[in-house]
Parts: C-alpha cells; sequence; structure tokens
C-alpha cells in the first residue's frame, strides 16, 4: 500500500502470475548461464522472477522465455530480452524491451 504523497512508478498493471522462467543470461565473460525460476508477478513492461537467493546486478542483459504450458500446451513460451533493474531477497526486478516473440513447441524445461 503507498503512503500518502507517494506515487506508483509503473506504468503498467501487474498480475499475480507464477509462470515458469528459464533464464538465459550472458555476462560479459561470454559463457551463457541458464537459470529456472518463476514468476511472482508479470506486467506487459516488466515481470518479478522469484530466483530465491541467487541475484544478478542490476543493469545485467537477459533473455526471459516465459512458459504458458498450464494455458496453451506444453513448450508455448513467449521469449522477451530485458536487464535487471532491482534485487530483493527473494529474487529480481526484470524491465523488458518492448520486443517478443511466441513459439510452440516440446518444453525443455525440468521443473
Amino acid at each position: 500500500m503507498l503512503e500518502k504523497g507517494m506515487l506508483e512508478k509503473r506504468a503498467a498493471c501487474r498480475y499475480n502470475l507464477q509462470a515458469r522462467v528459464r533464464l538465459e543470461i550472458v555476462p560479459e565473460s561470454g559463457i551463457p548461464e541458464i537459470f529456472e525460476c518463476k514468476t511472482r508477478d508479470i506486467s506487459s513492461s516488466g515481470a518479478f522472477l522469484l530466483t530465491g537467493n541467487r541475484g544478478w546486478d542490476v543493469g545485467t542483459a537477459l533473455r526471459v522465455n516465459l512458459y504458458f504450458d498450464l494455458l496453451s500446451g506444453a513448450g508455448t513460451r513467449v521469449v522477451m530480452d530485458g536487464k535487471v533493474v532491482r534485487n530483493e531477497a527473494e529474487g529480481i526486478g526484470v524491465r523488458f524491451d518492448g520486443r517478443y516473440q511466441f513459439f510452440s513447441g516440446n518444453s525443455d524445461l525440468e521443473m
């Protein structure tokens, strides 16, 4: 809840949605890192990802593979690029770059 006089910074409405995610992080070393987690909430401009005690520096570029298996069948996903905008104890906030692609097929997640 916002206190009197505080403004909400988000431009897009967030929805409570727990969906499976595969993150692809390519650090400056160039060696890609794959990490699986779930969303806590999502909007058209970003998401909060439940990564536990694993975080990345603010500004880290990543690719988000968001799986909608329960809604549309196994392997259906949307892929978006984004950047880490905040770290918290339970996960990271990610801002999407506005471009996305939809794919369908077999899921490659082990969750």
